[in-house]
């Protein structure tokens, strides 16, 4: 019937101790999202020179006269202060990775025997650990400052060379996750817009709106996926033929869609996170001596991270003008929005470099320990 996809068989992988490397074709390195031609290469560079260009002005407005007492304020900023930001920025890069978790859950299989659902037409993949997946987070969040969509790419690199994830099942839960992410800020905004507040009736109707999506998109997303499989078999020559490799893509973005508890988990740790940036940039604001209220608080916290991860061309310059604009639409002082917006990426980067750090210090540690328990079980002949 329409909307129902095949299930493929998963492909034995005789040595549990190894970490298997991505298959060929549409699992191999090449194929990684993130990599570009060289005329996007070139616009990228384009973009990060302007990003540089946004980014001195951005400089320029945050030192200048008007902007006087609130750096005097810095200088005498409290420890505790200091801490309490950093640890809701430490807050914010644990809810992303956790989203990323809930998100390729469904996609997870578990090993029997040594064997590894790795195939190239197999939607699976195997489980990430989560402190895997918030290393990975941090250094991608450092490197998504940059251009040529390098924190995507490390991400993606660091994915299929660890865990052995096909591209495909990559490629799918990236796209789910930016679409969840992008429907929960529609709906949160959208529903902010439309009460002219924030308050308890716009937690329910929030709730109400995500849980309605959910249901929908459980059902009408495979559906039309499979739809869509059925009717690419009737295409003629070459684009039939095509289909297979279709196939490796919407079979993990249908089974993702039908989760319905994925998408209300992942709305719930994205509305959090909206939460951390917006106190954040009213901690900040506060410890500055500038009026910032909590609905403002809120909305520029929400453009700058909506930003740090849609910027096309890295999101340095880009984010804190940005930011800075949505200030001034709302009757904001630019010099002071600019400050707030380069002291939260001041901060992230350097939380982002530590914990990234640290972290992969700690999981390449354990990965070597793992891989020489598995040569020494080799070696005696123990199987599991």
């Amino acid at each position: 019937m329409p909307g129902s996809l095949p299930s493929p068989e998963p492909s034995p992988v005789p040595n549990q101790g190894q970490s298997p490397e991505p298959s060929s074709g549409a699992g191999s390195v090449e194929n990684l999202p993130g990599r570009m031609t060289r005329k996007g290469r070139v616009l990228h560079t384009l973009g990060f020179l302007v990003g540089l260009g946004l980014f001195a002005w951005a400089v320029s407005l945050a030192f200048s006269t008007s902007n006087r007492e609130a750096l005097q304020r810095l200088q005498a900023l409290p420890a505790g202060s200091i801490a309490g930001l950093a640890s809701l920025t430490a807050l914010s890069l644990v809810l992303n990775a956790l989203m990323f978790f809930v998100t390729a859950r469904p996609l997870w299989t578990v090993p029997q025997s040594g064997t590894v659902h790795r195939d190239r037409a197999d939607p699976t993949m195997r489980p990430v650990p989560i402190l895997d997946m918030l290393t990975i987070n941090c250094i991608a969040t450092l490197l998504s400052l940059l251009p040529f969509k390098l924190g995507l790419l490390v991400r993606s690199m660091l994915h299929v060379r660890w865990h052995g994830t096909p591209v495909p099942a990559l490629l799918a839960w990236l796209v789910m996750f930016g679409a969840m992410t992008l429907t929960t800020a529609l709906l949160a905004g959208g529903l902010a817009l439309l009460r002219g507040k924030i308050d308890v009736w716009w937690g329910v109707l929030l709730t109400a709106s995500v849980l309605g999506i959910a249901v929908l998109a459980s059902w009408l997303v495979p559906f039309a996926l499979g739809a869509a499989m059925q009717l690419g078999q009737m295409l003629p020559g070459r684009m039939r033929r095509a289909m297979p490799r279709a196939h490796e893509l919407i079979a993990p973005l249908s089974i993702i869609a039908s989760q319905r508890r994925t998408f209300m988990l992942h709305a719930l740790l994205r509305v959090l996170d909206f939460g951390t940036f917006g106190l954040r940039f009213a901690l900040l604001a506060g410890g500055l001596g500038i009026v910032l209220s909590t609905e403002h608080a809120l909305l520029l916290g929400s453009t700058f991270l909506l930003l740090n991860a849609m910027a096309p061309a890295g999101s340095l310059g880009f984010a804190e003008m940005g930011v800075a604009g949505a200030g001034t639409l709302v009757g904001l002082p630019t010099e002071q929005i600019v400050l707030l917006s380069l002291l939260t990426t001041a901060l992230q980067s350097v939380v982002a470099a530590v914990l990234g750090g640290v972290g992969w210090v700690v999981v390449r540690g354990m990965r070597k320990n793992k891989a020489g328990l598995g040569v020494r079980r080799e070696a005696f002949g123990i199987r599991h």
